[in-house]
């Protein structure tokens, strides 16, 4: 039995040393990764405000583009929108596509709002 238990002994011994390689290379790569991903998220922290600021500078011109529009062009924009958000619900598209599809009706929502408001 000493024979065995030293023959099964000395085939752990191998296994023990690849198991303790395998984890410390885990260990390794998993620092490399939180390592990458902490200076990825400082340049996209850095490169946020621009972003932002961009965007809502578009927003407002394509609003304003929007408002400029005629009643017959709003509503034909209302009408395409109000239809493609449909159809995108219809067909199980992600809420973001159907909420993209959707800015249009708000705009000229708003459009029409303002105007009632300064007719009055």
């Amino acid at each position: 039995m000493t024979t065995a238990s030293t023959t099964s002994a000395a085939r752990r011994a191998p296994d023990e040393a690849r198991e303790r390689e395998s984890v410390a290379a885990a260990r390794s790569s998993l620092a490399d990764t939180v390592d990458a991903v902490r200076s990825t998220a400082s340049s996209v922290g850095d490169r946020l405000p621009e972003v932002i600021e961009t965007m809502k500078s578009s927003a407002a011109d394509g609003a304003r583009s929007m408002q400029a529009w005629s009643a017959s062009r709003q509503r034909l924009a209302v009408a395409f929108s109000l239809g493609l958000g449909m159809g995108l619900t219809l067909a199980g598209a992600p809420r973001l596509a159907i909420a993209s599809a959707l800015v249009p009706v708000i705009v000229v929502a708003a459009t029409i709002v303002e105007r009632n408001e300064g007719a009055s």
